[in-house]
């Protein structure tokens, strides 16, 4: 597993395949990333959407 053995490039290409496959189901599940850190939100008190997304 590259996480625990492999190089830095190894693991950056590993975290990019995975988060374009969340992406992808994001997109089919009609969510965008402010539900994912409503979610968050809601489960630590301390993922606040101000300081990760700029307001609209």
């Amino acid at each position: 597993m590259a996480a625990k053995a492999g190089s830095k490039k190894e693991l950056s290409s590993k975290i990019a395949d995975l988060f374009y496959h969340l992406l992808v189901l994001m997109a089919d599940r009609e969510l965008n990333p402010r539900d994912i850190l409503f979610e968050l939100r809601s489960r630590t008190g301390r993922a606040s959407e101000s300081r990760v997304l700029p307001s609209r």
